[in-house]
């Protein structure tokens, strides 16, 4: 994040000056908290303790508090903006290492910054190192390699839906809530993603890249998640591209960074040992480049400079790689080979270049690496189960990290839809279990009830499949009523029961009974999800179509008219649901008579059924019918207004 400490600053929403630096300083990192008072900043920075963040001083400040700030673990840089006079900058400059330029504009300023974020980015990237002693006793292996292994293949194995997209969207809106540069790239990638762009989008550099790198190295599993799909089509497109490559000798690739100075012991000690970079690891074939990036590491005190060079054996490894040559945003202005998330290198020696500048040489691994194997068996002896699920716990419960597990399942319970019965189940009796360990009790059993109602709901399926609606309807009454209880009840779970029992009493021809179940979850969804959620626009349909049962049709329009709203800011535009209601309203329109606001819609309909569909399909043909029924009423219609 960004701290912006200037005592004149014009904190008003109408200053147009200070929303215009904001924005321009949002364009490089999108957190960016403003004070004009020193002491509610200090307070401020002394509070978080697991955020890096960077700090910009505007005008005077004492010269020993700006050093005292600077010795804060979690500041990465201070920045002064019309500090003072040039001599008195350099004398500062020279007690505070972090202090990185006096400049007398903002625009000078943020030249500076963002390459210093990118710079930052690279030294932040997490690092685990395996010794031997660790391969064989697992009590001296890190936790978190443990974790991003495991977490790794639970995101490569899960399946996802367009909901985990859209759903991701919506997050992203609220996050970058404030932010006029990133806010039309998220509507672009909303309309535009597919898995096979998804290495096009890592490498634009916009919010993509920053969320997933900093949730990788802060392992925020609450965001993983989240971004759960676009891990597994990142991988995924990196593995097509290198099964189809033709590397045929061997070649080097490099990485300039820089390491702590305690990290970069820990490397010293590690010669031959193994070396994982702990999220999708960026390369180039050109060494010039990635050296720049080392000697620029090597001036911060702080750090050693470390240029890591890369020794790959197409003929032996089988670790995804790929070339970003026409593929990547940008072209091939760094000639750029992207290795998937989490790979394991061996380091074969280390030599030093300069006094704070190191180059460490590594070896792509391969399948017959026979360290490699044992780790991977020691890790499956601990992390044994059928399913991901379960060895996520095993491992968790073998860290003593039930925290950690807790986060994880909560996380992954919100992720998940509920049509997926087995594991939403599985995980509230894997929290169930998580908070019996803890001796939290009461959420123990809130966690293991609503597992029940989890098979209830399931169980109220099978029995409408079977046409036994009315034990439908009384198990997934059975499943709102544990829900409703429940400790730590998901309130939009809690919609979706409402809105189910619903569809089920409509079908029985109960609809002053649907009427009241789908107000209810309406209500439920306006208070819990965001404006534009897919959600509401199922709900607001359903009540229409309610109304539209009961003959009240200026209701139905209203509520079809919501729907439609809803999903023109949530879809694509070429979307069949959009057709779909655009079908709706014009069966409505029909009936009030309304011919010429009606025609819009089937003409809407057919464009974007052909889109999705082709022209021959028959939703086209339903939706030309229409049309042409209705431009014949509109021509009648004018005759009869002609003839009078």
């Amino acid at each position: 994040m960004i701290i912006w400490l200037d005592p004149n600053l014009n904190q008003s929403d109408d200053d147009e000056q200070t929303r215009t630096v904001i924005m321009h300083l949002r364009c490089i990192v999108n957190c960016v908290e403003t004070f004009v008072d020193f002491d509610r900043c200090i307070n401020y920075i002394t509070e978080i303790k697991d955020e890096e963040f960077f700090l910009i001083v505007s005008g005077l400040l004492d010269d020993h508090i700006i050093i005292l700030i600077s010795e804060m673990t979690n500041l990465l840089a201070i920045y002064l903006l019309r500090y003072s006079n040039q001599s008195d900058y350099e004398r500062l400059a020279q007690q505070c290492n972090k202090v990185k330029g006096n400049f007398t504009c903002i625009e000078s300023l943020c030249g500076v910054l963002k390459k210093d974020v990118n710079h930052f980015e690279k030294d932040l990237t997490p690092i685990s190192t395996i010794t031997f002693s660790a391969i064989t006793n697992m009590n001296e292996l890190e936790p978190s390699f443990m974790y991003s292994q495991l977490l790794k293949e639970i995101l490569l194995e899960s399946e996802y839906e367009d909901k985990n997209e859209t759903d991701f969207v919506q997050f992203c809106r609220l996050l970058y809530d404030n932010n006029r540069h990133e806010l039309p790239t998220i509507e672009g990638f909303e309309r535009n993603y597919t898995p096979k762009s998804s290495i096009w989008w890592y490498t634009r550099g916009c919010f993509i890249y920053a969320m997933i790198n900093k949730a990788l190295r802060t392992q925020n599993i609450h965001v993983i998640m989240k971004m759960g799909f676009f891990v597994r089509d990142l991988h995924r497109q990196i593995e097509v591209f290198y099964r189809h490559a033709n590397h045929c000798s061997p070649f080097a690739v490099y990485r300039g960074q820089g390491l702590l100075h305690s990290e970069f012991e820990k490397m010293k000690k590690n010669k031959h040992g193994l070396v994982s970079f702990n999220s999708f690891l960026s390369t180039s074939t050109d060494r010039k480049v990635a050296y720049l990036y080392a000697d620029s590491a090597a001036q911060n005190p702080n750090m050693m400079g470390i240029l890591f060079r890369v020794e790959i054996d197409p003929s032996i490894s089988t670790v995804p790689f790929t070339s970003l040559n026409n593929i990547s945003y940008f072209g091939d202005t760094e000639k750029e080979i992207l290795f998937s998330i989490h790979t394991i290198f061996r380091m074969t020696s280390i030599e030093q270049i300069e006094s704070r500048l190191w180059q460490i040489n590594l070896m792509l691994t391969d399948d017959n690496d026979q360290q490699l194997i044992l780790l991977k068996e020691n890790i499956g002896k601990v992390t044994q189960g059928p399913t991901w699920l379960h060895r996520m716990a095993q491992l968790m419960y073998y860290m003593g990290e039930f925290d950690k597990v807790e986060e994880t399942f909560t996380s992954l319970r919100e992720t998940t839809s509920l049509d997926n019965c087995q594991l939403v189940a599985e995980i509230h009796h894997q929290l169930g279990y998580i908070n019996e360990k803890k001796d939290n009790l009461v959420a123990a059993f809130s966690h293991y009830q609503q597992s029940f109602a989890v098979v209830y709901a399931a169980i109220s399926t099978v029995r409408q499949k079977q046409g036994n609606i009315k034990e439908a309807v009384k198990y997934l009454q059975q499943a709102l009523e544990i829900d409703s209880i429940a400790l730590e009840s998901d309130p939009v779970t809690i919609g979706t029961r409402y809105n189910n029992i619903g569809l089920l009493l409509k079908e029985q021809g109960k609809t002053e009974e649907a009427l009241k179940n789908f107000e209810h979850a309406l209500g439920i969804y306006l208070e819990h999800l965001p404006p534009r959620h897919p959600s509401l626009a199922t709900i607001y349909n359903n009540i229409g179509l309610v109304h539209r049962s009961m003959g009240e049709n200026a209701k139905t329009l209203n509520y079809y008219e919501k729907t439609l709203g809803v999903r023109q800011k949530s879809l694509p535009p070429n979307h069949p649901l959009l057709a779909q209601i655009h079908g709706n309203v014009v069966c409505v329109l029909n009936d009030l008579r309304q011919t010429k606001s009606a025609i819009e819609h089937p003409e809407r309909a057919v464009d974007i059924n052909c889109a999705a569909f082709g022209s021959d399909h028959p939703h086209v043909q339903v939706y030309q019918i229409l049309v042409e029924r209705f431009r014949s009423k509109l021509a009648s219609i004018s005759d009869v207004d002609n003839s009078k």
